[in-house]
């Protein structure tokens, strides 16, 4: 009875871990493809390609709202360092949101400065998460 009980656990405890890992999986490739949607936005002048992939940036980091869900899903090694990876987090929010008034003046060029940071975010955080 006991070997059932200590089997259902680490079953339900590794379904957690997977579940978590799913949806870190999930939304960085949402955000991956916001960023594509972006870049062919700037490179064939569309601005509407441009808010959508904003969009789904924007809606992909939501799962980093809080300083909790970052440690969630920081590898163990570098769980320490939720604190820089949150502030990088909400850099990226408040960079789509600069880039949403940008582009809607047509203020394109700025708004490419804006996507660069953006990039900035996302590697520093990358560098944090992958050790590089």
């Amino acid at each position: 009875m006991k070997l059932g009980k200590v089997i259902l656990l680490t079953a339900f405890v590794a379904n957690l871990l997977f579940a978590s890992e799913t949806v870190l999986i999930k939304e960085m490739k949402n955000m991956r493809d916001g960023m594509n949607q972006i870049n062919d936005g700037f490179f064939y002048h569309k601005k509407e390609k441009i808010i959508q992939g904003l969009k789904l940036v924007k809606d992909a980091n939501k799962i980093f709202k809080t300083q909790a869900d970052v440690k969630k899903y920081l590898p163990k090694k570098v769980k320490h360092m939720f604190g820089l990876s949150y502030s990088t987090a909400k850099k990226i929010d408040i960079n789509i949101n600069k880039m949403e008034k940008l582009i809607k003046q047509d203020k394109f060029s700025k708004a490419s400065d804006t996507y660069v940071n953006i990039i900035k975010s996302c590697t520093s955080c990358h560098t944090i998460v992958r050790d590089w």
